[in-house]
């Protein structure tokens, strides 16, 4: 008996259904975790194509000294990375927002503020 032909634990979730979706509202975050997906994927994507579309076309002008020892190629890896960055923080948000619902966002007008630490 391999480890994959082993009984699941008998405090083990049951599997979910391969038919579709249970109800409207996972179906509505089904399609709102894909849109998600998608977009964060596609901006991601033509990021990274236009850092390899730059460096196949622009070639040696990737070498050219900007400001010191920076190059432009540095600079323009450097802003892929910051478009990496903003996008996983925007689409940590967007899921948190729209796919996890009301109870995962924190209420902030309860929380204790800088002064009011006792």
């Amino acid at each position: 008996m391999s480890l994959f032909d082993r009984p699941p634990p008998p405090d083990a979730d049951p599997p979910l259904p391969q038919d579709g979706p249970a109800s409207p509202v996972q179906a509505g975050l089904q399609i709102a975790s894909f849109r998600l997906r998608r977009r964060f994927a596609l901006v991601n994507a033509m990021s990274v194509g236009t850092l390899v579309l730059a460096s196949v076309s622009l070639g040696d002008a990737l070498s050219t000294p900007v400001f010191g020892p920076l190059r432009t190629g540095l600079l323009l890896f450097m802003a892929v990375v910051a478009v990496l960055l903003v996008t996983t923080v925007q689409y940590d948000r967007a899921c948190r927002k729209q796919c996890d619902g009301p109870a995962a966002v924190p209420d902030r007008s309860t929380a204790p503020t800088q002064g009011d630490r006792t």
